[in-house]
């Protein structure tokens, strides 16, 4: 039903933390109903967050009336945390826990199989069999059940009605063939088709815990930007208080050193602004009276006072955990059509099922047989190879990836890497080496390269700035001189007396308003950075930092062209820096002086025109693209923000990764499709036989562990996967 949407004004938003979810099919089937309210406008359900939002029409819902909703449909609503998205561990724990006590107990019962090929026969008691199996099947077995129930009251099939179904049909068989054989009429038990299964979709559901625990680190990471606390100035005293209680036009204290708390307006004080997390540029920004500053960065030189002019839950930050947040919503394809098939397949089993046993029984008047074809039809119904399917050619190919140096967050990532066209790379960090180096130098006067690397070197004794950062390390190896009163000039450079000698170090501006001349005007045909020595007056030299390209990316770029893969260049710095290295690199785009907003904006524009992209980038500024594009793939020595954001991480900075990622997920996707294939092949054609009678229980036990094997071969097969050089 489509619904007419009213102006945003007129609606009003709720979030909540959702419990009760385990698979991504549940967290469709809550937005779907949901959406079907009427009095809901939109309904968004984050199964990564475990998180909802909902919008409606002013009073007409309460959050009361949409947690009743929530639990109608079979979960649980709580109030959401503020600033906190991650628990405290303990599912993981118990996950890890049940994971272990279950392989315990799984691995005797599995033990004869496995000896079997050797010639060494084997067997636990029934009575064993059964004391080992029980535990498995009832105590870590219980969520299964649980959500079994959930589905059954709400009349919809998923993947843990059909574990449920599956394990407590060969477990009963089994019981009943351990008590009573001879009513049976075989000796074959199949605890252990119970038991592998469980122990197998446990350890599925602990990787995807550990998936949806990253992405809400992301989120986490990025609130830890800004500080509880801010230093309120009040007739001017400066009281400590709690960025919450701060008000629009309030006047803050931030003090050299400090993060800035919120977004404001510098009413006092000139000092440089590490911008770093908006624009993954090094190099800070000179900021006076007038300007804005935003909260999250970082106040290097001097006390400012800021007027604020945005509070913390509407700034510029906030902004970007808002885009973080949206972004990363969403489901695997792969796992949606898993549990499809679940919610078809369980009903049609149970339906086969049932005609089976009264088509004998009618039939033949035969019930042991009514009975042992029926069971036969729902042991090779057993989604054992399904569950195997996709979890084992993930585990080989992110194993097969992890040895290559590429991280896969999920399954999604490596399916929707096989589809990627276009490749948006930011710069600095990622192309780039990330910090300014010293490249050259144009000297002039009558001291030479080396002896004027070490005045400026010593100079910046001590200081973390990126350029004294430059200076510092290509004097490393050199012995550098006594200085004394040292001065730093925000936005000029810095001035300080070497072995009794006048040197100041810095841009233009710096020199000329000491009266010092530039030869040629100080007009230097250079793309980068560029900083000038004077010594006593006397002009002597000017030295050229740059970022340099990583030495493999132009190898890297031709690899992706030579896949048809569009490769474009996005980044914050000034347009002629990007057009410089776009040029270099032969690049098809290239855009400069972007925001986290305008890169956003950037992938949006792509998958519009049906782009299907990836955005490569390693800071801060970049979460938002990397959560929003198709794939986000983040460098391995970017920040924590961007690497939790990312789908992908290379482990290394080398950018041919990104082509050997392609071709692994590639190989992986035609891995899961072919482990499908088994899985449904088994089904399709076992079924049939088990129904007309021409497969026992113990046959189809058999089939069913041998499409489990191919299964297991063939994921096997890609494990072996390697870079062909």
């Amino acid at each position: 039903m489509n619904k007419q949407m009213p102006h945003i004004e007129q609606t009003e938003t709720f979030r909540f933390d959702i419990a009760g979810m385990t698979c991504a099919g549940c967290a469709g089937r809550l937005q779907r109903v949901l959406g079907e309210n009427p009095d809901i406008v939109t309904a968004q359900v984050n199964f990564a967050l475990s998180s909802g939002v909902v919008s409606a029409e002013k009073g007409t819902l309460t959050q009361s009336g949409i947690f009743a909703a929530v639990e109608e449909a079979g979960f649980e609503a709580r109030e959401p945390q503020k600033n906190k998205l991650l628990d405290d561990g303990k599912l993981l724990q118990q996950l890890h826990i049940h994971l272990i006590f279950s392989g315990i107990f799984t691995f005797p019962l599995v033990l004869p199989m496995l000896l079997y090929p050797f010639g060494i026969h084997w067997h636990l008691d029934a009575f064993t069999q059964l004391l080992l199996a029980t535990p498995v099947q009832f105590y870590i077995g219980a969520r299964f059940y649980r959500g079994a129930w959930v589905a059954l009251k709400h009349a919809r099939g998923t993947m843990d009605l059909l574990v449920a179904l599956g394990t407590s049909t060969a477990f009963a068989f089994s019981v009943m063939v351990t008590f009573w054989p001879e009513v049976i009429g075989t000796n074959d038990l199949y605890f252990e088709t119970s038991a592998v299964v469980i122990t197998l979709i446990l350890f599925g559901r602990m990787l995807e815990e550990k998936a949806k625990r990253g992405t809400a680190k992301a989120l986490e990471s990025l609130m830890s930007l800004v500080p509880e606390e801010a230093l309120l100035l009040r007739d001017n005293k400066e009281i400590l208080v709690a960025i919450d209680s701060l008000k629009v036009g309030d006047k803050l204290v931030v003090k050299p050193g400090q993060t800035i708390p919120v977004d404001g307006i510098i009413t006092e004080g000139l000092g440089e602004i590490s911008e770093a997390m908006l624009t993954g540029e090094p190099m800070p920004v000179l900021k006076r009276v007038g300007d804005n500053v935003t909260g999250g960065t970082i106040n290097n030189t001097a006390r400012l006072v800021i007027e604020v002019s945005q509070k913390s839950t509407s700034g510029r930050l906030a902004q970007i955990i808002e885009l973080v947040r949206n972004a990363q919503s969403g489901q695997a394809p792969v796992q949606k059509l898993v549990d499809k098939v679940s919610s078809i397949f369980v009903p049609v089993v149970l339906v086969i099922a049932a005609m089976t046993f009264f088509a004998w029984w009618w039939g033949s008047g035969d019930i042991e047989q009514a009975m042992l074809s029926a069971v036969s039809v729902l042991v090779i119904a057993c989604p054992c190879a399904l569950g195997l399917a996709t979890p084992t050619a993930i585990l080989a190919g992110t194993g097969a990836a992890a040895r290559t140096g590429i991280l896969f967050r999920d399954v999604d990532a490596l399916q929707k890497m096989t589809k990627v066209n276009h490749l948006v790379f930011d710069k600095t960090g990622t192309l780039t080496n990330g910090r300014p180096k010293i490249s050259s130098a144009v000297v002039w006067g009558e001291y030479s390269e080396s002896l004027l690397l070490t005045y400026a070197a010593s100079l910046q004794k001590g200081s973390e700035h990126p350029i004294a950062q430059a200076f510092l390390e290509a004097a490393n190896e050199m012995k550098l001189h006594t200085t004394k009163e040292i001065k730093a000039v925000p936005g000029r450079g810095v001035e300080g007396f070497v072995e009794n000698k006048k040197v100041l170090l810095g841009n233009a501006k710096f020199l000329h308003e000491a009266g010092i001349d530039i030869p040629s005007d100080g007009k230097i045909d250079v793309v980068g950075s560029y900083s000038f020595i004077a010594i006593d007056g006397q002009c002597e030299a000017l030295f050229i930092l740059e970022d340099t390209l990583r030495e493999e990316t132009p190898e890297a770029v031709s690899m992706l062209k030579a896949l048809g893969v569009q490769t474009d260049l996005v980044s914050g710095d000034h347009p002629d820096m990007v057009a410089h290295v776009g040029q270099a690199l032969q690049l098809d785009h290239v855009v400069g002086e972007m925001t986290p907003e305008g890169k956003l904006g950037y992938i949006d524009d792509i998958k519009r025109q049906d782009g299907f992209v990836a955005m490569v980038g390693d800071g801060i500024n970049d979460a938002p693209a990397l959560a929003k594009a198709d794939v986000g793939i983040a460098m391995g020595q970017g920040t924590d923000i961007a690497k939790e954001a990312a789908a992908v991480t290379l482990l290394r900075p080398d950018l041919r990764l990104i082509y050997w990622a392609k071709k692994l997920s590639e190989a992986t996707m035609r891995n899961i499709k072919q482990n499908l294939f088994w899985a449904f092949f088994f089904n399709g054609l076992g079924i049939p036989l088990a129904a007309m009678g021409y497969l026992s229980p113990m046959v189809a036990g058999g089939a069913m562990a041998l499409s489990s094997v191919f299964v297991v071969s063939n994921a096997w097969l890609l494990s072996r996967w390697h870079v062909k050089r």
